[in-house]
């Protein structure tokens, strides 16, 4: 063979493959979601229980003025009552016993017995004719300052009297309770005012 018949041979070049990259959009599926938050309600207002109202604050102290004038007024009453007792007639702080037992009250039954027994008795002795007292001894009881018992003889012309004495001093006891009530009601009223002026004044 001729050896310029020979076509020359081209080198050959080693390529790699080419490569094209793609950048794909990320799934939806995995895209961050923003949180769900809870919502917040706007605060009505209007719907306080306390409002700021001058004139309910002029109203409350109206109101007060008008308890406190009718506390009063009962006070004075109370007390005219107390000196219309006193003018009445003699106190006696006891009770009256008989020998008949129908009649008689004793120290122990005194002291169990309540306000309206105490008052019925002395009512029953009041209202019955003066006749009935001249079958038996009767008999005037207290205690002392320091709970011991006295006695004195009281006639059957003096029991209708010494009952009533005995009736005034229960009635003395109820108006002397309404008394130290009724001011104990103003006096704790002063109290909370003078705090509330001297807290208004610091403010």
């Amino acid at each position: 063979m001729n050896s310029q018949n020979k076509q020359p041979q081209k080198p050959q070049v080693n390529r790699s493959p080419s490569v094209s990259m793609t950048v794909l959009p990320m799934p939806k599926q995995h895209q961050y979601k923003t949180p769900a938050l809870p919502k917040v309600t706007a605060p009505n207002l209007t719907q306080h229980r306390i409002r700021a109202n001058p004139a309910m604050a002029i109203t409350v102290l109206k109101e007060i003025e008008q308890k406190v004038v009718g506390w009063q007024q009962q006070l004075q009453q109370t007390l005219k009552k107390i000196q219309d007792v006193y003018s009445e007639g003699p106190i006696i702080d006891g009770w009256i016993e008989s020998t008949s037992q129908n009649q008689s009250i004793s120290v122990k039954d005194r002291h169990q017995a309540s306000m309206p027994p105490m008052m019925d008795y002395v009512t029953e002795i009041v209202s019955q004719p003066d006749g009935k007292f001249t079958v038996a001894d009767y008999r005037l009881c207290g205690l002392d300052a320091d709970g011991m018992l006295w006695e004195r003889p009281c006639p059957c012309e003096q029991v209708k009297s010494v009952s009533m004495a005995i009736a005034r001093y229960h009635k003395l006891c109820q108006l002397l309770n309404q008394k130290q009530d009724l001011e104990n009601r103003l006096t704790q009223l002063t109290e909370t005012l003078m705090v509330l002026q001297d807290h208004l004044s610091t403010g």
